[in-house]
């Protein structure tokens, strides 16, 4: 017999990842259907039944990270790690369908994980062909299949550079991914070496293609407060709900919010303040602009306030988002403009038009 090595270059291992801002290790994506790597031999047996226990190897770089208590190895991009969850594996027409992780150092160390064919395959007619004389006689049972799924983390350090893919590979410290071998290993025996070639992966960044502002009135992005009087723009009873939508949306996890305006009040500078000017120009009042309560945003509304980049408007329709999931293709935020008294200042009779600028970007 001869030691046996199989070359693999699975498709779609890796699912695609999308770029959002995050602080310290964190998981991204994985992979929605485990890979199988199906050799096609490695299994038989001898005469005497005793080269029963099979052992498991692998040849991975330790990042010396964790992840709720599993150990991360390390890739050939900086900043990114995966743990590798072993979801089942066929032992010639036996499966072993306890998952687990690969926590164990590389090479062949102790700690790597063993496996008692005799309590897991039946004495079933196929080992009647190993009672033969002579024991250096082997008799196939057939190969040993691999299904692994695989968790993407990064960190604080990874950075794509605006790349839409990348060739991921995790960084081996051996020649071989895996390796199955008796244990103990004797005349007749040999391993079973599985060899992965880097995997593509494609990544996304958050983006809407589409957006309008609708509401009651609202035509061409103005929002109408129509005429008003003195009393009821100082008792802050007047105001208008309008919407931004965006739509053909894709990975986006939250948007934030900010507003800009070249005119605020006067003495009140979270106000939109009167764009025109002259004698027919009204006095005195402005427009506060506020976005609705969301799991983001806990206040019944959040006051943005211009010209403040720190005065953020978060949202989230997708407040479960997890692992680079595609999103909600719709994002709809609900806002209110009131009419206000510009501070103490005189409210005198006029025209009015305040502007002011969204900006939103998605974190």
């Amino acid at each position: 017999m001869q030691d046996f090595t199989k070359s693999y270059a699975p498709k779609n291992m890796l699912n695609p990842i999308a770029i959002h801002n995050g602080s310290g290790l964190r998981e991204i994506s994985v992979s929605n259907d485990a890979t199988e790597l199906d050799p096609g031999t490695g299994l038989s047996c001898n005469k005497d039944g005793d080269n029963h226990v099979l052992t498991l190897y692998h040849g991975y770089k330790n990042s010396g990270k964790t992840y709720n208590g599993n150990m991360l190895w390390e890739t050939n991009t900086p900043g990114m790690y995966m743990g590798i969850e072993v979801t089942s594996i066929n032992f010639g027409g036996q499966y072993w369908n306890e998952k687990f992780w690969v926590n164990w150092s590389n090479g062949e160390t102790s700690g790597a994980k063993k496996f008692d064919l005799t309590n897991i395959m039946p004495k079933d007619g196929r080992f009647e062909l190993c009672q033969r004389p002579t024991n250096w006689t082997y008799f196939g049972l057939g190969g040993i299949v691999l299904w692994v799924k695989y968790h993407l983390y990064i960190d604080d350090s990874f950075n794509p550079a605006g790349a839409t893919s990348l060739s991921v590979s995790l960084q081996k410290e051996q020649s071989y991914d895996y390796q199955f071998a008796s244990s103990p290993a004797f005349s007749g025996s040999y391993n079973v070496y599985y060899d992965i070639a880097p995997n593509q992966l494609t990544i996304n960044y958050p983006t809407c293609q589409a957006n309008a502002v609708t509401g009651d009135g609202v035509t061409n992005s103005t929002v109408p407060f129509g005429e008003q009087n003195a009393k009821d723009i100082s008792a802050n009873t007047i105001n208008r709900k309008f919407s931004i939508k965006l739509s053909n949306c894709a990975y986006v996890k939250e948007l934030n919010v900010t507003l800009s305006s070249a005119t605020v009040g006067g003495q009140d500078n979270t106000l939109l303040g009167n764009t025109l000017t002259g004698s027919e120009a009204a006095g005195g009042i402005g427009v506060m602009i506020e976005g609705e309560k969301n799991p983001n945003s806990p206040a019944d509304w959040t006051l943005l306030k211009p010209n403040i980049s720190s005065s953020i408007y978060s949202f989230t329709n997708s407040p479960d988002y997890e692992n680079s999931e595609i999103g909600n293709a719709e994002q709809v935020m609900n806002f209110q403009a009131t009419l206000k008294q510009d501070g103490n200042k005189a409210i005198t009779p006029g025209k009015f038009k305040a502007t002011g600028k969204f900006t939103i970007t998605y974190p």
